[in-house]
């Protein structure tokens, strides 16, 4: 049985100094997992839970979460 949970934070809000040199072109949220930036997998996963209100916490800076 899947949990219920209603609701998620994505704290996105990271400049990925750690996971450099990947994260070198594009902020961390963005790194590619399997091909898909690393936001688009975790918001999967937890659909896959059932979990249909996600909020993603970003920076000011981190631009490219906006950008369609």
């Amino acid at each position: 049985m899947k949990a219920m949970i209603p609701a998620a934070v994505i704290p996105a809000a990271v400049k990925g100094t750690r996971v450099r040199p990947p994260a070198y072109d594009f902020p961390q949220p963005m790194t590619p997992i399997f091909g898909k930036p690393t936001t688009v997998c975790l918001i999967g996963s937890l659909a896959s839970y059932g979990v249909r209100a996600i909020m993603v916490n970003q920076s000011v800076d981190n631009l490219a979460l906006s950008e369609p």
